[in-house]
């Protein structure tokens, strides 16, 4: 009896952690007005080391209407990439963050974001796959991505 007891409380205690764990990686709708409104604006950190090239840049620049720009430092005026992206997926989650895929065409190229916008609305977490098919999942580790993290400018 008691063996069958723990049983049954073990396998509720997991159908509860599966539920708990789907629901806080659910994606939530959001509109392409809110998504562009957390999004777009000036994102900078200048704890990034110029390199003479966009693998670490101090400033992006992204606009409502599909262009962008990034600068290796945040004092140039001349951009070191500039281009289009186009929104694959955009989502929030349970926490308020906001997730999104873009693909992008750049003077040098195309690539692949993924993105998080924190809840505050104030830091910008990106992988950028310069080679090879869109993200799919959040992996920072990832040897194939760049990441970066960005702060909202006011």
């Amino acid at each position: 009896m008691k063996t069958r007891t723990l049983v049954l409380i073990l396998i509720l205690v997991m159908a509860i952690l599966i539920v708990v764990g789907n629901c806080a990686t659910r994606k939530i709708a959001i509109s392409e007005e809110d998504f562009l409104e957390a999004f777009s604006g000036i994102w900078i950190n200048t704890e990034y080391e110029f390199k003479g090239d966009v693998s670490c840049v101090q400033k992006f620049v992204w606009y409502p209407d599909g262009r962008y720009k990034c600068y290796s430092l945040v004092t140039h005026d001349v951009p070191a990439g500039f281009g289009r992206y186009e929104i694959i997926d955009m989502w929030e989650d349970s926490n308020g963050d906001i997730w999104y895929t873009l693909k992008a065409q750049s003077d040098i190229g195309r690539g692949y974001y993924m993105g998080r916008i924190s809840d505050s609305g104030n830091t910008n977490e990106t992988l950028y796959n310069m080679f090879g098919d869109p993200i799919e999942e959040w992996d920072p580790d990832n040897v194939r991505y760049r990441y970066w993290i960005h702060y909202r400018q006011e």
